[in-house]
């Protein structure tokens, strides 16, 4: 099942104040991404600069982006997401890589090292507009067309906006194969402070 799918069963609410997160077991698929430098990074979306946010290094090759959903009594959101190699197959969590800031709501995985070699002026006015190609959207592989070259990067809605989140490597007979980002915890009940919609 891709996120488009499983988003289609969304009650369209809101969570309310006592609500009970309640992860979805299965991951839904994003889409594949294509690794050239050597180094897999999570960070803002619009944001191209592999020195920010989350990165690890990792074979190159293709990647698959997954998300899992989460329901408040039928009200859906993503409340994780990874990348593994293509076909996926069984990880185990690794080192903890620090947090993504995010203040669009919105998060880009992929090869963002390869994305911003080469970037002219041109090509940051340019993504400044592009970006809104993500606005509403919940979890698809995207393509920015800019002056100079075109990018494909997956972006992924997080959890309830904007925020702070923890990502961690992915490890395989001892070896780094990718990375996951966490945006609410499995039985996370809303609080009364809380806001938006995951």
């Amino acid at each position: 099942m891709t996120v488009d799918e499983a988003m289609a069963m969304d009650k369209g609410g809101w969570p309310q104040t006592g609500m009970v997160g309640e992860a979805w077991p299965e991951w839904c698929d994003i889409g594949v991404v294509e690794v050239r430098s050597g180094v897999l990074t999570a960070n803002e979306f619009g944001v191209m600069s592999p020195d920010e946010g989350a990165s690890v290094e990792v074979a190159p090759g293709s990647y698959r982006v997954q998300a899992k959903i989460i329901s408040f009594d039928g009200n859906l959101g993503v409340c994780r997401a990874r990348v593994l190699p293509d076909p996926p197959a069984d990880v185990n969590a690794g080192r903890h890589l620090g947090n993504v800031g995010i203040d669009l709501a919105k998060i880009a995985v992929g090869d963002i090292a390869d994305a911003a070699r080469g970037l002219t002026d041109d090509d940051l006015l340019a993504l400044a507009r592009e970006v809104r190609v993500a606005d509403h959207t919940m979890g698809n592989v995207v393509t920015l067309s800019l002056p100079s070259k075109t990018i494909s990067l997956a972006c992924i809605a997080t959890g309830f906006g904007d925020g702070s989140y923890p990502a961690t490597s992915l490890v395989r007979d001892d070896e780094t194969v990718g990375l996951e980002i966490e945006f609410i915890e499995d039985g996370y009940v809303v609080p009364e402070s809380a806001h938006g919609s995951p």
